[in-house]
């Protein structure tokens, strides 16, 4: 996690002090949101959890139409019952807290963007509540590690701010316990973000 740190502080450094490099190489920015999220595996449906998704960001222009981009997010998952869920599900809600770390391969057409990759996340907090709201985080213990894929897409509204959506999910299971049910997130991310010129 601390490499990951270090390389997202390494290009912001090199946008934010160079330049001559800034208009050619760099574009650096912001992004905040929100994150419609569900698990997979916990007896509860729907993109009922709502959290946050907010950080900055450094693309890499690699050419006209491409661009590597690498992120630092605070973001929010989970799940959480609502009134369509089975009574037989034992848990009322999974919120999770991370930070997350995109790297995104980015293309780009006139005012739209579109956008692939992989997410890290580094799980810093969790809670699990049972049917009768009692804390039982200790019986579902998560994985502080994860990874997803990420697809996206963007549009500008002017020339340095704009709408991005995005779709994630999981490759890897939030679950650590192996004799209990995969837990596998799946969450749509609907951010306004904004380009420093």
């Amino acid at each position: 996690m601390h490499q990951l740190f270090r390389v997202f502080l390494l290009f912001f450094f090199l946008q934010t002090s160079i330049p001559s490099l800034q208009a050619q190489r760099f574009m650096a920015g912001l992004s905040g949101g929100l994150n419609l999220s569900q698990l997979d595996g916990d007896d509860l449906s729907g993109f009922n959890k709502p959290g946050l998704n907010i950080g900055p960001f450094v693309n890499t222009v690699l050419s006209d139409r491409w661009q590597l981009g690498i992120e630092l997010l605070y973001s929010e998952l989970g799940s959480s019952k609502t009134l369509g869920d089975p009574a037989s599900a034992s848990l009322e809600k999974i919120a999770i807290q991370a930070v997350e770390v995109p790297f995104l391969l980015r293309f780009r057409e006139w005012k739209f963007l579109l956008a692939g990759g992989l997410s890290y996340f580094r799980r810093i907090n969790s809670k699990v509540t049972d049917y009768t709201g009692q804390d039982v985080s200790d019986l579902v213990q998560l994985q502080d590690n994860h990874l997803a894929i990420v697809l996206g897409s963007a549009v500008f509204l002017q020339e340095n701010w704009g709408i991005d959506l995005r779709w994630e999910k999981s490759l890897s299971n939030w679950q650590a316990d192996p004799n209990a049910n995969r837990l596998i997130s799946r969450h749509l991310s609907i951010k306004t973000f904004y380009l420093f010129k």
